[in-house]
């Protein structure tokens, strides 16, 4: 897993995606495979630097009839419910997201340890409350937090961690999402847990991460 953060708002969307792009064929020269991008629509995208990777391999989208392939894929600026389908594609291959802030990816990156292309390392892993509290949700939101049982589960983790000044509602979203809950509805009824807590709850005496 690889990604491309959206954490600098002078990068060029062409160098974001050439980034990617380049790790992708690498993976594709190793893997002896054909690379996929998958957008969200497979309206014009603009960017010179993706349209010659489409060119050369093909594109998908999750509204396309075209669903069958695997391979190394390159998914950009994914919703939630766009990247469940890329990661779909890249089973038993490789994936490379590049993000866009409106769909932050911070928790997923670091469920997964996905290397960050713009620094060469390793995302950093999860604080260690965080990462429990992911691996409790997990099991709690089987049922995509739709059931009585598994909101109050949620809640009372939600709250714990509002309580101990290490709530970050992207963080703890993507890396559920990682774990393993789906896109709908389970992450977004989560979120809805989340912004309830946080309206109704007193802010923390402090916020650092206290694991």
């Amino acid at each position: 897993m690889a990604w491309v953060p959206d954490d600098d708002p002078g990068r060029d969307w062409g160098l974001a995606a050439q980034l990617a792009v380049d790790w992708i064929e690498e993976r594709c020269r190793q893997e002896r495979s054909q690379g996929i991008l998958v957008t969200n629509t497979l309206g014009h995208l603009g960017v010179p630097e993706l349209e010659r990777f489409e060119k050369k391999y093909q594109r998908v989208s999750p509204r396309s009839s075209r669903r069958d392939s695997r391979g190394p894929v390159l998914s950009y600026v994914p919703t939630l419910k766009d990247l469940e389908f890329a990661t779909g594609l890249a089973r038993k291959s490789s994936l490379a997201v590049v993000e866009s802030i409106s769909t932050p990816l911070r928790g997923w990156a670091a469920w997964l340890e996905a290397l960050n292309l713009v620094t060469g390392a390793p995302t950093a892993v999860l604080p260690e409350t965080t990462r429990e509290a992911v691996e409790r949700l997990k099991f709690c939101g089987n049922n995509g937090f739709a059931d009585d049982y598994g909101k109050r589960d949620a809640l009372r983790i939600i709250s714990g961690l509002h309580e101990r000044g290490c709530l970050d509602q992207d963080l703890l979203v993507g890396a559920v999402f990682a774990a393993g809950v789906f896109a709908v509805p389970g992450i977004k009824n989560l979120a809805s847990l989340i912004e309830r807590v946080e309206r109704r709850a007193p802010g923390p005496a402090n916020s650092r991460d206290l694991s």
